[in-house]
């Protein structure tokens, strides 16, 4: 019992860590794949050994029935375990693991015992054979427990230094065999300790690929939720932001209708001009609505381009009409060149994004000139509404139409002028008519935004 409780000790696996269970597990199942073979190899060679060898059967079935039986329990058990091997624990699989290596040191025990029990019969080529049949399972053993160096190294001594010791019984005559055999054991235990190495290598790199897999999956699934969250809250968003623009308009309309009729009644200078401080107050309000409706519109996707054929010079001819008076109010210098072309597109929604654009520089824009152009490119027209502004820094450039992005205010110019959603706005006008945005800018000299209209859009050539 001590002696069992000391080899169960040395040989007990410590599977402390998971990688260390995936060893033991890929070990037993490839050692229970292996038993079959082993068994139907042996008994052939057993078979033929009945037939060839001259010497007493009974001799030969004190040999060979109990390695027959010891492999056919351990075939046997390799049967019943190879459905758990899977998902058992790993204090399972140690016992699991114990059990294949007793058995492995038994048979070859066993196997090595062949060479006292044949060879004394005194027939010398039944000595031969059977030393040879010895080598063979044991190269077949570092096959079968080429995953298992420990097991290899505890049980082929068993195996190989029965012959070894028999011949070099024999003197000067077993000399030729003997030191054959030695060395072939010695070659057998490197062999084994370089498939164990490579094995638990190939094992290493499937375990941390699998860690690397189960890691991306949990990001993937963490990412999917992020996802899922921030679409929920960008949903809810936009439901607020539609539900506040419209349930706030009602009561302005209310205020509007009453400042329109206070306006038409006779006023004090005083009372004059707070009616007119008033009357833009309400303008801007108005505004900011419509923008919030808009953008919030946008993003339900409940905007539907209505393509219409109509001239681009002629639509922002009209723009430069509308905005000239802001332009001499403020005293900036409208200057515009544009190219005669036809396009088919949505007039109300291309009129909303150039009319924010130039909005927008004229607002930012305090001294020189605002400059509107119609040029002809290999990509289609291309609309360049310039200014000579104060500009947007280089790091804000990336984010200028993003939602509530008040990139003058963060330069410290233009408190006050709007909560950012004027470009957002223009960003999805271009999204929805699939036109390109380009931005250059320069702090202290000034803005050009760029608009393509893809050629596809162009009915008539441009000059």
């Amino acid at each position: 019992m001590i002696a069992l409780n000391r080899l169960r000790q040395k040989i007990q696996y410590a599977a402390t860590t998971p990688l260390e269970q995936s060893y033991l597990r890929e070990s037993l199942i490839l050692r229970c794949s292996q038993s079959k073979a082993t068994l139907i190899l042996l008994t052939t060679t057993f078979a033929i050994l009945l037939i060839v060898v001259h010497a007493p059967t009974e001799v030969l079935l004190y040999w060979i029935l109990p390695v027959f039986l010891s492999l056919l329990f351990r075939n046997q058990f390799a049967q019943n375990i190879r459905p758990t091997l899977e998902t058992a624990a790993p204090e399972i699989l140690q016992r699991y693991d114990l059990i294949l290596r007793g058995n492995s040191l038994f048979n070859q025990t066993l196997v090595g015992s062949g060479i006292w029990t044949v060879g004394y019969s005194g027939n010398p080529d039944a000595q031969i054979l059977v030393t040879l049949i010895i080598c063979l399972f044991g190269i077949g053993a570092m096959t079968n427990l080429a995953q298992d160096y420990l097991s290899f190294k505890l049980s082929t001594p068993f195996l190989m230094f029965q012959p070894i010791l028999f011949w070099m019984l024999h003197g000067k005559d077993g000399l030729t065999i003997w030191v054959p055999i030695f060395t072939i054991f010695v070659l057998m235990l490197r062999a084994a300790r370089s498939n164990e190495s490579t094995f638990r290598e190939s094992i290493s790199i499937r375990f941390e690929n699998a860690e690397i897999l189960k890691e991306l999956q949990i990001e993937r699934q963490t990412t999917l939720q992020a996802l899922t969250n921030a679409e929920q809250a960008n949903r809810s968003k936009t439901f607020f932001m539609a539900a506040a623009s419209h349930d706030l308009r009602q009561p302005l309309y209310a205020a509007t209708l009453l400042h329109d009729t206070m306006s038409t009644l006779e006023a004090p200078d005083a009372m004059r001009a707070l009616l007119e401080q008033q009357g833009k107050t309400l303008s801007l309000l108005m505004s900011l609505f419509d923008d919030l409706l808009d953008l919030s519109r946008f993003e339900a996707n409940q905007i539907t381009p209505s393509p219409e054929t109509f001239r681009l010079d002629e639509a922002l001819e009209t723009l430069a009409t509308q905005y000239l008076p802001e332009c001499q109010h403020k005293h900036l210098d409208l200057q515009v060149d544009l190219m005669p072309v036809t396009i088919r597109s949505d007039r109300q929604l291309l009129y909303r994004l150039l009319s924010n654009l130039i909005s927008n520089a004229i607002r930012y824009t305090e001294r020189g000139s605002i400059q509107l152009h119609i040029a002809d490119t290999a990509n289609g027209a291309l609309i360049a509404i310039r200014d000579t502004g104060c500009g947007i820094a280089p790091e804000h450039q990336s984010i200028v139409f993003g939602e509530f992005q008040q990139i003058y205010q963060q330069q410290e110019h233009g408190k006050g002028r709007g909560i950012g959603l004027g470009l957002a706005i223009v960003k999805q006008i271009a999204n929805v008519l699939e036109f390109k945005l380009h931005l250059t800018s320069e702090v202290g000299q000034g803005s050009c935004f760029f608009v393509t209209i893809p050629a596809k859009a162009c009915i008539s050539p441009l000059n």
